[in-house]
């Protein structure tokens, strides 16, 4: 269920825990299809996505997180000259902000724990006295609290639980789509609370501390026509949602994604340029237009998108992740870049994971067969 759709706007920095999206859910089983992938880790812990349980037996409850990072498309992106990175890849590393994140909210959570019986009497609930994780000592009730964090680095079905607790569908480019677009960032908090419990807990603090940012999000057309007609996002919408549209397979540039076949990572931009070992195929790099780490082409031709994606300002981003820096590069400036001086700039940011040599690399082998410039 969706808790919360706004909250305060602060002035604070993007340590604290809050969100654009968030929500709980329960731990559920999910039929996964075995379906081969190249990443060899999920090949490995299907078993283990397909229900969390597996893994962390104390479970009980999930907070389900998301933070927004789409940006105006720059005008010079269709410019050869300019070479692009992924919205999300012009940020600080956004497992490392929804970690933090989370561990604060974990901490708050630990740390209202023991005023939530007073909380709850004014609830008029009896819901502490039915929770058997509190220990009895000398007349003194405490929470023996046992809590997880994950944000894409742990074998949970994410985009499963995403759905559940924060609303939405999935879109045919295999992403997950919110009400607010589908360029969000998602991650969570396994708890062995109670649901109940957990939600008395949460709205306590946000209560006293707002969880979500607020930013743009009244001014923008999808929160009144979510707040309007809750169902914006319901079964029978979600179903309709794509539709016979066929944009994001028109737009692919490699054809990692087709109608009636499967999603093709071994094609898609995002795995050639971050996780693809070994040098890429000239053939694929001559499709890969001037993207040189990661891919929003799919996102960004996406109707709904089009329509209901909020796109956040600098000064937003910073609120929400503390590091942003340019996501389009004119050709030559890439170049200038030492080894040194590519994980100075880059540092922090996803794009350290390409590495130095595949960075040069792509910019050489764009330079030369798509610029025609052998210098």
């Amino acid at each position: 269920m969706l808790l919360y759709i706004m909250g305060v706007m602060d002035n604070v920095a993007y340590k604290q825990p809050k969100f654009d999206l968030l929500g709980i859910v329960e731990p559920k089983v999910f039929n996964l299809p075995n379906i081969k992938s190249p990443l060899p880790w999920l090949n490995t812990s299907i078993s283990l996505r397909q229900d969390i349980r597996r893994l962390i037996p104390y479970a009980k409850s999930i907070v389900m997180v998301g933070l927004i990072y789409g940006r105006r498309v720059n005008k010079f992106r269709l410019n050869k000259n300019y070479l692009i990175i992924a919205d999300y890849a012009a940020l600080r590393d956004y497992h490392r902000v929804l970690r933090h994140k989370l561990n604060s909210l974990a901490l708050m959570i630990q740390e209202n724990l023991s005023t939530l019986r007073e909380y709850s009497d004014k609830k008029e609930t009896s819901l502490v006295s039915n929770f058997n994780g509190i220990q009895h000592d000398g007349g003194n009730s405490s929470f023996d609290f046992k809590y997880r964090v994950f944000a894409d680095s742990f074998p949970i079905y994410e985009k499963g639980y995403a759905l559940s607790a924060l609303g939405g569908t999935f879109g045919k480019n295999n992403l997950y789509q919110s009400f607010l677009g589908s360029k969000v960032v998602l991650g969570g908090l396994i708890t062995n609370l109670s649901i109940d419990i957990l939600r008395l807990l949460l709205e306590h603090i946000h209560a006293e501390n707002s969880l979500l940012y607020t930013d743009i999000y009244k001014k923008h057309r999808a929160y009144h026509v979510y707040k309007k007609r809750h169902a914006l996002l319901d079964k029978q919408y979600s179903q309709n949602l794509c539709s016979k549209c066929t944009a994001c397979f028109n737009s692919c540039p490699t054809g990692a994604l087709q109608p009636g076949k499967s999603f093709n990572a071994t094609k898609c931009i995002s795995y050639l340029t971050i996780e693809a070992k070994g040098f890429i195929p000239d053939f694929l790099q001559s499709k890969m237009q001037n993207w040189l780490f990661g891919c929003d082409v799919c996102q960004d031709s996406c109707p709904f998108n089009a329509k209901y994606q909020v796109y956040l300002t600098r000064k937003q981003l910073e609120l929400r992740f503390g590091k942003v820096i340019p996501n389009v590069f004119y050709w030559r400036s890439l170049r200038r870049f030492s080894y040194h001086g590519f994980y100075k700039y880059f540092a922090g940011t996803p794009i350290i994971r390409m590495k130095y040599k595949r960075f040069r690399q792509r910019i050489s082998w764009y330079v030369k067969h798509i610029l025609g410039v052998n210098s």
